[in-house]
C-alpha cells in the first residue's frame, strides 16, 4: 500500500508539469522538473523491487509513472499530445542544429560549443511522455512520420521511440522504418527502430515478409538488421525459423542474432535445441553467450542444459560487456529449483577463492535463493569476533563496514568498536570523524562521542588540530572541538611539523562560458596559534616534510582558452623553502616534483610529458641521482620505484636504493609506489603485491587495491572487498560492504 501511495504521489507531481511541457516557453523547465521527479521515483523503486526479468519489463517500469500521470490529467491529453509533438520536433531540430555547429567548429578548428544538457533532458522527457500515451498518439502521428529520415540516426531513433507503443496508425511509418533499417541497420541496443517495426508488425503482416526478404540481401549489415528485428518481434515471426537456421555458419553477429531470435520465437524444435547445445560449447565466446541467453529465455530440458550452464560459469576470457559466467548464472536462476545441481558451483562465487568471484555478489545470491528458496545454503555475512581485551594507545585500528554501520577492527580482524554511524574516517591523533544522515561526530578509541561537529565540513586531526569549514572559509579546532583558529582562509593543509599551509585571495572565473571555477590565491604558512610564519607569497605550496616545503616560485602568465577573457600561470617552476620561508633550493623544477621523504625528493625538469626527466636531490639541493629517469616515486622504506627512458625499457620498472643502485627489475605493465615494503602491480589481468625483490608476495587476483598501511591493505574483486595481510590472507572479508578508491590525495582541503 505504501509503495502504491508513493507512486501515485510521484505521478501527481509529474501530472502538474505535463501542461507546461506543451508550452514553448516552459518546455525546458518542465522537462527538468519531470526528470528530477522520475529519478527520485526510480531510486526509491529500485530499493524495493526485484530486478526486471526482461528489458521489456524494465522499460515498462520506467514508463509506469508517466502513464499514471497521463491518466491523472484525463481529457486534457487529447489537446496536449499535438503540442507535445510540436515541442518534441522543435527540440530535436535544436539538437540537430547544435550537432551541426559542433561538427563545423571541430572542422574549422574553432571553439566547440558546449553541450546543451537542457535540450538533451527535454528531448528525453518528451520522448517518454509520448511513449506513455500509447495508441492515443495515433490521430496525431503524421508529423512524426514526416520527420523520419530528416536528420541523423540518433534523431531517427528518438522519433521511433516516440511511436513504438502506438496503435494501428504506426502502419503509416512502415515504408520509412524499413528504409531506415536497410540504410542504417540496428546500431544500438535497445533499438527503438526494431521495437517500432515490431509494434508495426502487429497491425501489418507485410513487415515480417519484408524482413524475410532482407535475410537474402547481399549486405551483411542488412541481414543482421533483419535478424535482430525478427528477434524483437518474437513468436509472431516463427515463420522465419527455417531461414534463420541457415545462418548457423554465418558471421558472429548473424549467429548471435539467430540464436536470440529463435529463443524469442519460442517453441523450439529438436533441431533448434541441438543448435543451442552446440553453440554453448562454440569456440567464439559471444556465440556461447548468445546461446546461454537463449537457453535462459526458454529453460528447456534441465538435465541437458544445466550442466552446460555450469560449465559456462568457468569461461575464463573477458567479453567486452556482460561476461559469460554472469549470463550463465542468470540463466540458471531462471531454471529455479530444476537447477539444484548448479548450487555447489554457484556457491563458489560467494565462498570460494577471491580470484574466482567473477560474478556480482547480489546476482549470485539471487540465483542461489531462487534455486533453493526454502533454505538458501549460503550466509551473506558472518558475525565477526569481538575483542575483549583493551587496545593500547599506539595500536592501529582499521575502519570497516558491517551490516551498514561503521566498525573498527584490530590487525587480527577482531571488532574493537561498533558504532551506529554509516561512515567514518580512520583514526588520527586518537580520534575519528564519523557520519550519519543526522550529522557528523568525533569519537575516541573507545567509541565515545567526544563532540558533535556543527561545521559545514571537518577534516581528520593532525598534530592535535583539525581543519573545519564554515561559510566557505577554513579554520582549526582542537581535540575537544574548541575553535583555535577562526575560519578565515580559502583553503588550508593539515598541520605538519608544526605548520599548516593557508590560502587567501581565491577568486572565481568562468570555464568555457558555462561553468564556474575557482582561481587559487596565494599561499603561506601559519603556526598552531594562527600566527603567520611564512607570508602568503607563493602561487602554490605543499606541506612541510623533512624541514622542506615545495613551493611554486613563478611561471609565465598565458591566455587560457577555457577561461573567459583570462590568463593562467603556465610553465610553473618549483623550489623548496625552509621553515623560515627562505628559498633554499632554487625554483628550477617542474610542478610534478615531490615532497621530501627519507632525506630525498624526486624532482623533474623539462616541458611536456615526452621530454620530462626525473631524478633525486637532497635537502641542500645537491643532485644525488641524476635527472635522467622517465618517472620516479618518493622513497619509502629505503627504496623507490623508477622507470628509464628508451624503447627497450617500456613496461620495465626498477627498484633503487638511495644511491641510485638498481636492486630489482620489475617487468610489468603497471607498478605503483612501494609502501611498507610492498608495491601493487598489474600483470595485464589483475593486481597483486610485489616485495622489493620482485617476488609476488600476494598473487595477482584483484581488480583494485590500496597500498599497505599498518600491515594491511584494502582489496577488491568485483563487488567483494576485504583487508588482507602481507601474505594475502583475508583479515576482514571478503564482504560486499566496503570500498576501494584510487584517489590522488592533495595536501589542501580544496
Amino acid at each position: 500500500m505504501g509503495s502504491d501511495t508513493h507512486a501515485t504521489k510521484q505521478a501527481g507531481r509529474i501530472a502538474t508539469w505535463l501542461p507546461r511541457l506543451a508550452e514553448r516557453a516552459d518546455v525546458v523547465a518542465a522537462s527538468s522538473a519531470i526528470w528530477h521527479i522520475a529519478i527520485d521515483a526510480a531510486s526509491k523503486s529500485e530499493e524495493k523491487s526485484e530486478p526486471a526479468a526482461s528489458r521489456e519489463e524494465e522499460d515498462a517500469r520506467g514508463l509506469s509513472g508517466y502513464k499514471l500521470a497521463i491518466e491523472l490529467i484525463g481529457d486534457q491529453v487529447e489537446k496536449l499530445i499535438p503540442a507535445w509533438i510540436s515541442r518534441f520536433l522543435e527540440q530535436l531540430q535544436a539538437a540537430n542544429d547544435e550537432q551541426q555547429r559542433r561538427v563545423a567548429a571541430i572542422g574549422s578548428d574553432e571553439d566547440v560549443p558546449s553541450i546543451d544538457m537542457a535540450n538533451i533532458i527535454a528531448v528525453n522527457q518528451l520522448q517518454k511522455v509520448l511513449q506513455a500515451t500509447g495508441d492515443r498518439i495515433d490521430p496525431h502521428i503524421e508529423p512524426i512520420v514526416d520527420a523520419m529520415g530528416s536528420w541523423d540516426r540518433d534523431r531517427d531513433e528518438q522519433l521511433c521511440a516516440s511511436v513504438e507503443y502506438a496503435g494501428p496508425a504506426i502502419s503509416r511509418a512502415i515504408p520509412k522504418l524499413l528504409e531506415m533499417l536497410r540504410v542504417r541497420s540496428v546500431w544500438c541496443w535497445p533499438s527503438h527502430l526494431s521495437r517500432a517495426l515490431a509494434n508495426a508488425s502487429r497491425f501489418d503482416g507485410t513487415v515480417i515478409g519484408s524482413l524475410r526478404e532482407m535475410l537474402s540481401s547481399d549486405l551483411s549489415s542488412v541481414r543482421e538488421a533483419a535478424i535482430s528485428v525478427l528477434g524483437t518481434i518474437g513468436p509472431a515471426a516463427q515463420s522465419s525459423a527455417d531461414q534463420l537456421l541457415a545462418f548457423r555458419n554465418g558471421n558472429e553477429a548473424e549467429r548471435c542474432g539467430m540464436l536470440h531470435a529463435l529463443a524469442r520465437q519460442g517453441s523450439p524444435t529438436a533441431e533448434i535445441l541441438d543448435l543451442f547445445a552446440a553453440a554453448m560449447v562454440d569456440e567464439n565466446g559471444y556465440v556461447r553467450r548468445a546461446a546461454v541467453y537463449a537457453v535462459g529465455e526458454l529453460t528447456p530440458e534441465p538435465e541437458r542444459f544445466v550442466p552446460l550452464l555450469i560449465d559456462a560459469c568457468d569461461y575464463p576470457h573477458h567479453l567486452h560487456d556482460t561476461s559469460l559466467p554472469e549470463a550463465a548464472v542468470d540463466a540458471l536462476a531462471k531454471y529455479g529449483p530444476r537447477a539444484r545441481a548448479a548450487l555447489p558451483r554457484l556457491e563458489q562465487f560467494v565462498t570460494g577463492p577471491i580470484k574466482g568471484r567473477t560474478v556480482p555478489a547480489k546476482q549470485a545470491f539471487r540465483a542461489i535463493e531462487r534455486i533453493s528458496p526454502e533454505a538458501p545454503p549460503v550466509r551473506r555475512s558472518e558475525d565477526p569476533t569481538v575483542r575483549a581485551e583493551p587496545v593500547s594507545d599506539d595500536e592501529p585500528l582499521f575502519g570497516v563496514i558491517h551490516e551498514g554501520n561503521r566498525c573498527y577492527i584490530d590487525r587480527s580482524g577482531r571488532v574493537v568498536i561498533r558504532t551506529d554511524f554509516e561512515w567514518g574516517e580512520d583514526f588520527s591523533d586518537g580520534l575519528a570523524i564519523v557520519r550519519r544522515s543526522g550529522g557528523t561526530s568525533v569519537i575516541d578509541r573507545k567509541g565515545r562521542v567526544v563532540f558533535e561537529s556543527t561545521w559545514d565540513e571537518i577534516k581528520p586531526f593532525c598534530e592535535g588540530l583539525a581543519a573545519v569549514k564554515k561559510d566557505k572559509k577554513w579554520g582549526f579546532v582542537d581535540v575537544h572541538g574548541k575553535l583555535v583558529i577562526e575560519p578565515q582562509y580559502d583553503a588550508v593543509t593539515r598541520f605538519s611539523e608544526g605548520l599548516a599551509g593557508f590560502e587567501v585571495g581565491r577568486t572565481e572565473g568562468s570555464f568555457a562560458k558555462t561553468l564556474t571555477i575557482a582561481r587559487p590565491g596565494l599561499r603561506g604558512f601559519i603556526d598552531r596559534t594562527g600566527g603567520v610564519v611564512i607570508p602568503p607569497i607563493w602561487p602554490d605550496a605543499r606541506a612541510f616534510h623533512d624541514g622542506r616545503a615545495l613551493v611554486c616560485t613563478g611561471g609565465t602568465m598565458k591566455p587560457n582558452p577555457l577561461i573567459d577573457d583570462g590568463e593562467m600561470l603556465a610553465d610553473r617552476k618549483y623550489g623548496y623553502i625552509d621553515r623560515t620561508g627562505r628559498l633554499v633550493i632554487a625554483g628550477v623544477y617542474g610542478m610534478f616534483s615531490h615532497s621530501f621523504s627519507e632525506g630525498l625528493a624526486a624532482v623533474h625538469v623539462g616541458d611536456g610529458f615526452s621530454r620530462v626527466r626525473y631524478g633525486y636531490i637532497d635537502a641542500n639541493g645537491r643532485e644525488v641521482i641524476p635527472l635522467t629517469l622517465k618517472s620516479a616515486t618518493s622513497f619509502s622504506g629505503g627504496v623507490a620505484l623508477v622507470s628509464r627512458r628508451g624503447r627497450k625499457y617500456r613496461s620495465i620498472h626498477f627498484v633503487i636504493d638511495p644511491t641510485g643502485r638498481v636492486l630489482t627489475e620489475l617487468a610489468y605493465p603497471m607498478v605503483e609506489a612501494f609502501s611498507e615494503g610492498f608495491a601493487a602491480a598489474w600483470n595485464g589481468n589483475s593486481y597483486g603485491f610485489l616485495d622489493v625483490t620482485g617476488r609476488w608476495s600476494v598473487e595477482p587476483q584483484f581488480d583494485q587495491c590500496e597500498p599497505f598501511k599498518n600491515g594491511l591493505a584494502w582489496v577488491q574483486r568485483g563487488d567483494w572487498y576485504g583487508l588482507i595481510d602481507t601474505t594475502g590472507k583475508f583479515v576482514w572479508g571478503p564482504t560486499t560492504e566496503g570500498a576501494v578508491a584510487r584517489v590522488l590525495e592533495s595536501d589542501w582541503t580544496s
